[in-house]
């Protein structure tokens, strides 16, 4: 449990947590110390899915805020932390969307009719700057007269907890709290020590080294070490409050129940070739300290080569799109950048178990084919097969050529005969995240 002082007199916040850390309750007191008004919360994992508001007055019905969940920045369910992953908000029957903005701060919520009915504007280390939306309280009736109506059904302006980075804002005590510990965006600080500690930094209240306008804060529970940035395969460090391998498969990405296949034990912050031990899903904590992932991420730009007509008439929007679409947000991966199918193949074959993600930029056919602007091909089944040999479906495949993800394809099954095939199936089995095109893509359009 967990008392503020919200105003040096008048005003308390009461948190109550269970045994794993979660918030399952808040208590508000006004004047006199006298309760208000009670908060109690649901949780899947990291993301809080309800919120029930109990007045202490009895006169006002209780509120429940429904919140609906996606795929956050990880491209997984709760890879980030849930940041960018919230799709959804009700109240009082009424649905609202949320508006994101860069490194998943949510900027304002539509109705469902697409009007904004509120909006925020943050200072640089995530402070709320203004609000837009709240309802405008109307002057008082004239005597005899009856008070206007004001609708107070459903969520305006603050009444919106989730914004900046997805998290919840305890608006009464001016903190953001994420999953371990609470953020002061106007000290731009921790209130308490990194569960990591210095393996988190020197400063062990330091919120992102102070760059909260580039970077996220996703759980704080694995710790990325610096010495395996680039690497072929990626180091992760354990904080002590470390219950399971399912959080470290959560913040990469990838099955938890395949860890035998893409995880390994490591003694140091570098991955070894020789010392590294196998890992299971059950493995207890104390057995790890350091845990290793793939971290090889194929760039396949078949758009490059051909002739001129190729380039610049037959696929424009690919030719641009690789200038921007590829290395743009790979950092610290270990980039390989095929030029030609049989390149392609080849890397998907020697990256073993340390590769994570692909994407791919070429021509494509309904048969499968993928095809580089001189003409030679590869059929995409000879690289999903090979990535299933791995004993793991990858993280990402991105595979942006034609009819990458046509459901009602074809594959040669010998000389002018072909039969049905469902390539987007093909793909979902051999990553977890997957996308394609079923039609023509056409400067990033589906047709």
């Amino acid at each position: 449990m967990m008392k503020y002082a919200a105003s040096p007199v008048v005003r308390t916040v009461e948190h109550i947590y269970d045994e794993l850390g979660e918030r399952v309750g808040s208590v508000q007191d006004g004047v006199d110390w006298i309760e208000e008004e009670t908060h109690s919360f649901a949780w899947d994992g990291w993301n809080m899915v309800l919120e029930r508001i109990d007045y202490a007055d009895f006169t006002t019905s209780s509120r429940v805020i429904e919140y609906y969940w996606g795929d956050d920045l990880s491209g997984s369910e709760q890879g980030a932390g849930g940041v960018g992953g919230i799709l959804a908000v009700t109240c009082d029957g009424k649905f609202y969307v949320p508006i994101y903005g860069g490194n998943g701060n949510i900027m304002g919520y539509v109705d469902d009719s697409g009007a904004f009915v509120a909006k925020f504007v943050y200072d640089p280390f995530g402070g709320v700057v203004s609000i837009e939306g709240d309802i405008e309280e109307p002057p008082p009736p004239m005597s005899g007269e009856e008070p206007p109506y004001v609708d107070r059904t459903g969520l305006h302006g603050s009444e919106f907890s989730f914004g900046f980075s997805t998290k919840y804002h305890d608006r009464e005590v001016g903190l953001i709290a994420y999953q371990l510990r609470s953020y002061s965006p106007r000290l731009g600080r921790w209130l308490n020590r990194d569960p990591i500690e210095e393996e988190g930094g020197v400063n062990l209240y330091g919120f992102v080294d102070n760059e909260v306008v580039y970077r996220i804060d996703a759980y704080g529970l694995w710790k990325g070490t610096k010495e395996s940035y680039g690497f072929k395969r990626r180091v992760y460090k354990k904080s002590r409050d470390v219950k399971s391998l399912k959080s470290l498969a959560n913040r990469v990405g990838l099955d938890i129940e395949s860890i035998s296949a893409w995880g390994r034990i490591e003694t140091s912050p570098v991955a070894s070739e020789t010392s590294s031990s196998p890992i299971t899903p059950t493995t207890p904590s104390s057995k790890y300290c350091y845990v290793s992932v793939p971290n090889i991420w194929i760039e396949a730009d078949l758009l490059r080569g051909g002739n001129v007509y190729n380039r610049v008439i037959v696929n424009p929007g690919g030719t641009i799109g690789s200038f921007f679409g590829q290395t743009l947000g790979r950092w610290g991966y270990h980039t390989v950048k095929p030029k030609t199918p049989k390149e392609l193949f080849r890397i998907v074959g020697e990256s073993g178990k340390n590769l994570y993600g692909l994407t791919v930029y070429a021509h494509g056919s309904t048969n499968g084919y993928i095809v580089s602007s001189d003409e030679r091909m590869i059929h995409q089944t000879r690289l999903t097969t090979s990535i299933r040999s791995k004993g793991y479906r990858i993280a990402r495949a991105n595979m942006m050529q034609c009819y990458s993800a046509i459901p009602f394809g074809s594959i040669p099954v010998e000389q002018y005969k072909e039969m049905p095939f469902d390539y987007t199936a093909e793909w979902t089995k051999t990553a977890v995240k997957f996308f394609g095109y079923e039609g023509m893509n056409i400067i990033g359009i589906d047709f």
